[in-house]
């Protein structure tokens, strides 16, 4: 079992993670504002709702 705060972190980096994979393949990002992110994550067929803010996306 993990933690509600382990888990939001987990889903916040896999989607900083997607969303550096969209930059490098110079593809748009959806909305690159600090607001809520939806990440897909197509092998488990689950989709996260977390705030993502602008401060937390790294190079």
């Amino acid at each position: 079992m993990v933690t509600i705060e382990e888990a939001i972190k987990e889903s916040k980096i896999a989607i900083m993670e997607g969303l550096r994979d969209l930059i490098r393949d110079g593809k748009e990002i959806p909305a690159p504002t600090p607001i809520t992110k939806i990440a897909h994550i197509a092998q488990d067929q689950i989709i996260v709702f977390v705030p993502i803010y602008k401060d937390e996306i790294y190079d």
